[in-house]
């Protein structure tokens, strides 16, 4: 029973320690300020499909969204979660796991053509989240809102689309 004991204590430490860890290092407001529109932002959802994406994605992240600002100069996200909307850039950050983030940016991606993304994203604003991801726009999930936004947008193609066989299915 004692090395029950031991072994219990130490996942409580750990755990611990990790969430000690994830605080430390989490996005905090001033890492927001060279943040431009038409960013693209990446996190490890909450949602309960996040180990799922991880998994056969082999990334560290399960959601993504596009930067833009406001009608009143606020950054914001847009996104497809349960509905495609706009969501204030921290509500985004702290609601995905340890405010963890990456951002990327196209080195040539002009003001206008970032305008024109934002726009072409905000035209699906309502639209339900795709929890099958099929390829459809009546409903969107986030990779698929991206891409939609930045090919009407900009007509730039993002990444490519891949069927689920060639995903990583070993893990299920």
């Amino acid at each position: 029973f004692r090395f029950i004991g031991y072994g219990f204590v130490a996942i409580i430490a750990v755990a611990v320690l990790s969430w000690l860890w994830l605080k430390s290092t989490a996005a905090t407001a001033s890492d927001f300020q060279d943040f431009k529109r038409g960013d693209i932002i990446f996190q490890t959802s909450t949602s309960s499909q996040s180990l799922a994406i991880l998994l056969a994605s082999k990334s560290r992240f399960s959601h993504m969204g596009i930067v833009d600002v406001d009608s009143n100069g606020r950054m914001v996200v847009l996104e497809a979660t349960s509905t495609t909307r706009e969501t204030p850039l921290m509500d985004w950050v702290n609601r995905g796991a340890g405010g963890r983030i990456a951002v990327y940016r196209l080195p040539n991606l002009s003001e206008l053509d970032a305008k024109s993304i934002a726009a072409a994203g905000r035209i699906h604003f309502g639209k339900p989240y795709d929890l099958f991801f099929y390829s459809s726009e009546d409903e969107l999930y986030c990779s698929e809102f991206v891409h939609l936004a930045f090919k009407v947008g900009a007509a730039i193609d993002l990444g490519e689309f891949q069927k689920i066989g060639t995903l990583n299915l070993d893990n299920f």
